[in-house]
């Protein structure tokens, strides 16, 4: 039986690359912290890193955004309209805050700097449950 050309430069390729990385080995034992959200039957979910470090995260079933800051473990709640139902969110570069104001059609910015929130509502009045960011 004779070998065809493309499967003799496909096993030469297959030779000549490099191997693939292994899974990577540590040594250090990882470090984990746990902190108790300070607002009872909210829901609190889907926590996103900002990128100055501070985690951010919803609180689907009481209607707010809220910060924990890990040096020091306070936490900073910012309160939405009532029926928001933030889903998720997510931080962009500029540290602005968006979620999902689920059950109440928009995707709101939250402006940590401020407070202020600016909401954009669905230009389809179809869409009625902004999800997941």
């Amino acid at each position: 039986m004779r070998a065809s050309p493309m499967l003799i430069l496909a096993l030469l390729m297959a030779l000549a690359l490099p191997a693939q990385p292994g899974i990577a080995q540590t040594n250090t034992d990882p470090e984990l912290t746990e902190w108790m959200v300070p607002y009872e039957a909210s829901r609190p979910r889907d926590p996103m890193v900002g990128p100055d470090g501070q985690v951010w995260f919803v609180g689907q079933t009481a209607d707010y955004v809220s910060v924990l800051d890990p040096e020091t473990g306070e936490f900073k709640k910012y309160d939405l309209e009532e029926g928001a139902g933030p889903h998720n969110l997510v931080v962009d570069n500029d540290g602005m805050v968006w979620y999902s104001g689920n059950r109440a059609t928009h995707i709101g910015m939250l402006n940590p700097n401020t407070g202020d929130i600016t909401k954009y509502r669905m230009p389809n009045e179809a869409v009625r449950d902004p999800h997941t960011l």
